[in-house]
């Protein structure tokens, strides 16, 4: 099957699913089943418009939201009504009404999501999809775009912030993330600071500083821990906890960076 038609299906069946949730919720303005025990199973009753409000698809009248409401709320009883009959006296004339009355909802949800996709082509402001690609190719390229356009938000930053990485030499975990964020540093043109919390040092920071008591004013619990700092406001933000890979590390720098009163 051709890959973007077996997406176009995917999205038909998410909007269909939703429809049929929402006609299938309980959260109705009816009155409870309890309320009217004395007609047991068979409480339920359609109510019905009052002939002044029963609209005619073939004229153009204008349909009020309130009216549409009425409608869809109508339609939900209608099929709970259907339901419970089916469920708990599950005859073949019950059965048969509820799967009629189902099938009737799902062609009114295909209708609805036939239309919604022509709306959504036809006016590109309203595709999700255009600025969040489904098609893998697509999805390559978008985040191809992204990994650019957030590497250039982290590298301004470069003039005003460092990095404080925190670390200690028996920790396997900040050996195996030190070339990490070596790599990430060089990249996007950062200064590191690195801060060695038990004296010893690392291959890829030898000449680390001895913590002096900023860890645990920093509340720094688990290493190794990446910190943005702005030496000139002496302003500090978590930025990694652990070992994280360098894609994570641009998405949370570039993520921070767009944050007002923080990185900018």
């Amino acid at each position: 099957m051709d890959r973007s038609l077996k997406e176009s299906k995917n999205i038909t069946f998410y909007i269909l699913a939703l429809i049929v949730l929402l006609l299938l919720s309980h959260n109705l303005e009816a009155r409870p089943f309890y309320d009217d025990r004395a007609k047991g199973w068979h409480w339920y009753e359609i109510k019905q418009l009052p002939e002044t409000q029963v609209l005619d698809n073939n004229k153009d009248t204008p349909v009020t939201p309130e009216q549409a409401k009425f409608e869809l709320e109508q339609l939900q009883l209608e099929l709970e009504g259907a339901k419970a009959l089916a469920v708990m006296y599950p005859t073949s004339e019950h059965v048969s009404n509820y799967i009629e009355l189902h099938n009737a909802v799902i062609q009114r949800a295909s209708l609805f999501s036939s239309i919604w996709q022509q709306v959504v082509w036809q006016t590109p402001s309203l595709d999700f999809s255009i600025n969040n690609p489904t098609d893998n190719s697509a999805r390559h390229v978008h985040y191809d775009v992204k990994t650019v356009s957030d590497a250039q938000m982290v590298e301004s930053l470069s003039n005003e912030y460092g990095l404080f990485f925190f670390f200690k030499e028996s920790c396997q975990y900040c050996h195996a993330f030190a070339p990490v964020l070596k790599n990430f540093e060089n990249k996007h043109n950062l200064t590191v600071m690195a801060v060695s919390l038990d004296g010893g040092s690392l291959p890829e920071y030898p000449n680390a500083q001895l913590d002096n008591g900023m860890a645990a004013e920093l509340g720094v619990e688990v290493v190794p821990a990446v910190y943005a700092v702005h030496p000139r406001k002496n302003h500090v933000i978590p930025i990694s906890h652990g070992f994280v890979s360098e894609a994570e590390l641009l998405r949370r720098m570039s993520t921070l960076a767009n944050k007002q009163g923080e990185l900018q």
